[in-house]
């Protein structure tokens, strides 16, 4: 077949075959035209490309799916750039306000989550306190409004906000001066912390209903700075109760508190199982009250009394009733620390003693002091790794200190001075009593003025003794006595027994020495062993 393209084989000069070139150069022109009507042809079809003709009903604009997307992407580029001329339903929606919007409701537009977002923040923003450091929720602001008339119930305006302030761990701020809250009781979740915010302390006072003032069921757990009133409170009332039946109870703080005319200020549920730990009470004063302020028996695990003053001068002269019971009162705890740490006054009955710890464990008294009650200042019985440093009991009608049944008890500069030729004084009671104790190292004694002995080793074994000074008691300056267990084994030194009515020294047991002494006579004597005395 003839070449479409005028047989042209290269052989021969163009100027001899011309005429055959200029026809297949018409006939190349006329095929390319023919396939570009194919690609046209191909663009337009509809089985081709499907997205520019498939027609398309959903609430976009457009005729098909590429224009509907198409307008979707114009919208949104809208909305980014800053909304236009506001022509979109997304953007008037956001920026109009709905009077019909209730929190939470079902999100049915972009603007329910705009304004979902605001109502929460607004409610999160109306009790941000107005105080110069701002640290936290005012109970006295919106939506909390405590009245603080001292009249008006202000418990579930309290409530509220502690569990507001709970759930955000934020502080609760209650403001003082003049401000007077009336409450009931209160639980206090973790991660509470209430501070008395003013000039001076905030001022609480418990209704006549109130079982447990600050309920305390959780962790980290702050409260500060109140003066609370307990004169209207029940007998059974509690201010601080650490809820055990609840587990879990630690690292709490109580600071800067004074409670008046109180019955139980901090106990707790007496539990079987269930402990609490950590817990710190600085700088609080329990004044004029009518029962033992702090009652502990759950407790386990460093318990911090720092400047904790127990003062029961005002509570005969205002309740008329005479203080026949200690100003603590614990038992089966372990490590506890007294540190500038007082209980005084009361009256001449039996009972009023200062420290009443029965079967605890590491337990340090620093710079702590009892004075004129009507009981012991110290009275511990099965307590082991006792610590005493600088202890003071000063005209307690019923001694300074006894320790029955108990070991490794260790320290220095313990003062006691009796009652003896006082208003209220009681014949035969002795300074210092270690009654069935053993394995211990005590120095730095001065016992003076009791109406009994001035130091009584009744029963003990293996007692070290140091630097003792015995003066001006009605019978012995140092006694060792039979009890319940075999006085051995026991050693003291450098003995100073001067002016007591009766004796020195008095030594009953082969195994109890004296390395130096000065009794009553002034002489001097040295390495006496018992039986002795002088």
């Amino acid at each position: 077949m003839a070449s479409r393209y005028g047989g042209i084989t290269g052989s021969k000069n163009i100027s001899e075959d011309f005429e055959n070139i200029n026809t297949a150069l018409e006939n190349v022109e006329k095929d390319v035209d023919a396939k570009a009507a194919i690609v046209a042809d191909h663009i337009n079809s509809t089985a081709a490309h499907t997205a520019e003709h498939i027609a398309y009903s959903g609430t976009a604009a457009g005729a098909n799916v590429k224009e509907a997307v198409d307008g979707v992407n114009d919208r949104v580029n809208t909305i980014i750039q800053g909304g236009g001329a506001d022509k979109d339903a997304e953007l008037i929606d956001i920026r109009t306000p709905d009077p019909s919007y209730t929190p939470k409701r079902t999100i049915a537009v972009a603007g329910d989550i705009t304004r979902d977002m605001q109502a929460q923040f607004t409610v999160q923003l109306a009790g941000v306190t107005t105080n110069v450091d701002g640290r936290g929720i005012n109970v006295k602001a919106p939506p909390y409004n405590a009245k603080s008339n001292g009249v008006d119930d202000d418990t579930a305006a309290f409530q509220a906000a502690i569990n507001f302030c709970a759930a955000n761990r934020i502080p609760l701020i209650v403001p003082g001066g003049a401000d007077s809250y009336v409450l009931g009781d209160l639980t206090i979740p973790s991660h509470v912390n209430i501070i008395g915010m003013g000039g001076n302390r905030a001022n609480i006072k418990a209704k006549s209903s109130v079982t447990n003032l600050f309920n305390i069921q959780g962790q980290q757990i702050s409260i500060e700075n109140l003066f609370i009133d307990m004169n209207s409170a029940p007998s059974n009332s509690v201010v601080f109760y650490f809820n055990t039946n609840v587990m879990g109870i630690s690292d709490i703080r109580l600071d800067r508190i004074r409670i008046e005319n109180h019955y139980r200020v901090i106990g707790d549920a007496n539990h079987t199982t269930n402990l609490v730990a950590n817990v710190y009470c600085t700088d609080i004063t329990c004044y004029a009250g009518k029962a033992t302020p702090v009652v502990l028996r759950d407790f386990l695990g460093f318990i911090y009394f720092s400047k904790f003053i127990v003062d029961f001068t005002g509570t005969n002269p205002i309740h008329g009733i005479n203080v026949t019971w200690p100003g603590f009162d614990i038992e089966n705890i372990a490590g506890v620390i007294f540190e500038n740490v007082d209980v005084l006054g009361g009256t001449y009955s039996s009972g009023g003693h200062g420290f009443v710890m029965n079967n605890c464990l590491a337990i340090w008294f620093k710079r702590v002091m009892t004075d004129t009650l009507g009981g012991t200042g110290f009275f511990l019985t099965n307590c082991e790794y006792v610590y005493i440093d600088e202890v003071v009991s000063s005209h307690c009608v019923r001694g300074g200190i006894l320790f029955t049944n108990c070991r490794f008890i260790h320290g220095a500069m313990v003062f006691v001075n009796g009652r003896k030729d006082q208003t209220g004084e009681q014949p035969n009671q002795d300074g210092i009593i270690f009654d069935n104790c053993s394995d211990s190292n005590v120095g730095t004694i001065n016992t003076q003025n009791n109406t009994g002995n001035g130091f009584v080793l009744r029963g003990c074994t293996r007692m070290i003794i140091n630097s003792v000074r015995s003066i001006s008691n009605s019978i012995s300056g140092l006694r060792e006595e039979s009890g319940t267990g075999t006085s051995q084994y026991n050693q003291l030194g450098n003995v100073q027994s001067l002016f007591n009515l009766t004796n020195s020294v008095i030594l009953i047991s082969a195994t109890t020495g004296i390395v130096s002494l000065i009794t009553n006579s002034g002489l001097l004597q040295f390495n006496r062993v018992g039986p002795y005395t002088a």
